[in-house]
């Protein structure tokens, strides 16, 4: 028996993804992660071994890391692999309408005038350069 023919140490849960397999594999590392399962330095399975193990395209596992790494989950390492990073904080609650209460999101209010006025010129420069989107 080959390291090929063994499963990787971990699979993702994907049995009924609500979206796109690479989006129901980066929530499997996240809920992973956060149960423990997964811990950080855990090497994760090559995205070809992976692929391999659940049956799908090579560019799907691809797309499932990049979206994981975004989230800040895990990161590659040059020639090493693929590693879990350390657990990032719980996301935002979302209300029963799936909005996020953004009602405590608040500036801070400066009691320095100099401050003030130089954040308030450099958004304003900010906004005439590029835009703030």
């Amino acid at each position: 028996m080959t390291d090929r023919d063994t499963p990787p140490a971990w699979l993702p849960d994907i049995r009924k993804p609500d979206g796109p397999i690479y989006l129901a594999i980066a929530a499997a590392l996240e809920a992973d992660i956060r149960s423990g399962a997964l811990r950080p330095g855990d090497r994760l399975p090559t995205q070809r071994r992976l692929a391999a193990a659940i049956g799908i395209d090579f560019t799907t596992v691809t797309r499932a890391y990049a979206e994981a790494a975004r989230r800040g989950l895990i990161e590659g390492r040059v020639g090493l692999g693929t590693y879990v990073r350390i657990i990032p904080p719980p996301r935002a609650a979302a209300t029963a309408g799936g909005l996020i209460d953004m009602s405590m999101n608040l500036p801070p209010c400066f009691d320095d005038p100099a401050l003030a006025a130089r954040l308030w010129r450099d958004v304003t420069a900010l906004g005439a350069e590029a835009g703030l989107d």
